[in-house]
């Protein structure tokens, strides 16, 4: 007797291709945090110096 399919489990031609743009998108997210990052940290520097010039009486 057949077995019949699991609905629950797609194709394995169909989990490849959604494996595929699961990392395809985590890149993405991955590069927009590592951009956040940065300008988060950037940010910080820029206001630590903002205040050290306004402290010296320099703005």
């Amino acid at each position: 007797m057949p077995r019949a399919p699991n609905p629950r489990n797609p194709p394995l031609i169909k989990q490849t291709r959604i494996v595929a743009e699961f990392e395809r998108r985590l890149s993405v997210v991955e590069e927009f945090e590592s951009m956040v990052s940065a300008n988060l940290q950037r940010a910080i520097r820029l206001r630590q110096s903002i205040l050290l010039k306004a402290f010296k009486g320099e703005l």
